[in-house]
């Protein structure tokens, strides 16, 4: 986070909020957050950071949490290609969900877009 987290910080598109020890703490200020597409957590330095844009890369860093906020539309979206392409690779669709819509955000390690890779 801001200099050492798992996210790509240019250009910076993110404010940090301090003394945010849990993820779902983080995920609240996420979520009260009209503009907050995504967030990076540091429990142990307490960070939470709230991103206005997707980040444009991500590497995995130990002690930080890289989190997409997806809508019940995107993540149904993202869901359905993933599925498409298990099946192209013949590796079956993924467990879990019925595929129902629903209005609630969900909270997601994996991309929205191509460009950024996984947490």
């Amino acid at each position: 986070g801001g200099g050492g987290g798992a996210a790509a910080h240019l250009p910076r598109t993110f404010m940090t909020v301090k003394k945010v020890f849990t993820l779902g703490a983080c995920k609240a200020k996420c979520l009260a957050d009209s503009g907050c597409v995504a967030l990076e957590h540091s429990p142990a330095l307490g960070a939470c950071e709230l991103w206005q844009a997707l980040p444009a890369s991500t590497e995995a860093v130990v002690g930080y949490t890289c989190l997409l906020l997806a809508s019940s539309d995107e993540l149904d979206a993202l869901l359905a290609g993933e599925a498409a392409a298990r099946a192209e690779e013949g590796t079956g669709a993924q467990p879990g969900g019925d595929g129902a819509a629903s209005a609630a955000p969900y909270f997601r390690s994996a991309p929205l877009r191509a460009s950024t890779s996984e947490c």
